[in-house]
């Protein structure tokens, strides 16, 4: 049923929608805990155990966010991240590469770069590279590497500090943690030289054929908003940014079956059906995709989507 949401839409700011789907704090809890990350009640923070965390449904544009007040804190990061590794590897890195080449960049920004994986690969190709990192593990160890870091929020860094402006800003898995997407976007954009480029990568709402839609770090504290391609040409209007590209990660084989068993631990927390099989119908599943050469033409999305917007020159 649309109605008045009290959160207007995180994207474009209608606030009619409908609440297209509802969690307690229990079931979050234990989704947690059977993905192997149990986390304290200190680090979910306002999700307490009978809070109804509700996932809304922009009646305007269809963009799918939460009540950005959810947020994870600190805490529930350091938490999050005691095991957690940084990808060192991502097709999300390849893309903004073969970007930066086609435009002929020669400097860029890493915003939330972990330990500089991205900016490694980016210093091969012959760019400047420069890193922004809030947690101060990962940033110093980024720093070791050779890459320039600076030590402050997005909003407080300076022209002068990137050189009067970096050729392509990159924005990996980090739109979806924020309470105003075009907002973070557009300011980060300032950064950026007329002409030049700023990447986006967030997960997909479609990925692993949707059976990862009750992982829990698609849920809050951890994301505040969920993504569609289409969603990129909305956030593109909001910023006055032109979309160049926009793509999706293949769907492998291997993750079919894992995404598939994956969802199968999740169902029961939320009352569902697991999917039939055991654990041989998702390993023959994935066989059958592979053995056909199916991720080189399938429309089935992996884990994330990403797109390159350029700056008015």
């Amino acid at each position: 049923m649309i109605e008045t949401i009290p959160t207007p839409c995180l994207l474009c700011g209608e606030k009619e929608g409908r609440v297209a789907e509802e969690m307690t704090g229990t079931q979050l809890r234990e989704l947690w805990r059977v993905s192997g990350h149990p986390l304290s009640d200190n680090a979910l923070g306002p999700i307490t155990k009978d809070f109804s965390i509700r996932l809304f449904e922009c009646s305007a544009c269809g963009f799918r966010f939460y009540d950005p007040a959810l947020a994870g804190s600190a805490e529930f990061y350091e938490e999050l991240m005691t095991d957690k590794k940084y990808p060192v590897d991502s097709p999300e890195f390849m893309f903004a590469l073969e970007l930066a080449a086609k435009f002929g960049a020669r400097s860029v920004i890493d915003i939330g770069c972990g330990e500089g994986a991205f900016l490694d690969l980016a210093r091969k190709k012959g760019l400047e590279t420069f890193g922004v990192e809030l947690n101060r593990v990962a940033a110093v160890v980024a720093g070791k590497r050779g890459h320039a870091m600076i030590h402050k929020m997005m909003e407080d860094i300076s022209l002068d500090e990137v050189g009067g402006g970096v050729d392509i800003l990159t924005l990996f898995q980090v739109v979806e943690h924020v309470s105003s997407p075009a907002d973070f976007v557009r300011d980060a954009s300032r950064l950026v030289k007329p002409g030049g480029l700023v990447v986006v990568g967030v997960p997909s709402e479609k990925r692993m054929l949707g059976l990862l839609h009750h992982d829990p770090a698609n849920w809050p504290p951890h994301h505040v908003s969920r993504w569609r391609i289409s969603d990129f040409h909305k956030l593109a209007e909001r910023t006055g940014l032109k979309l160049v590209d926009a793509k999706h990660d293949k769907l492998y084989g291997r993750a079919i079956s894992w995404a598939w068993e994956y969802h199968n631990r999740m169902a029961p927390v939320m009352n569902q059906a697991q999917l039939p099989g055991g654990s041989w119908l998702p390993k023959t599943a994935s066989l059958v995709y592979r053995y056909l050469g199916c991720k080189n033409y399938s429309p089935l999305h992996g884990l994330s989507i990403y797109a390159a917007f350029q700056k008015p020159a």
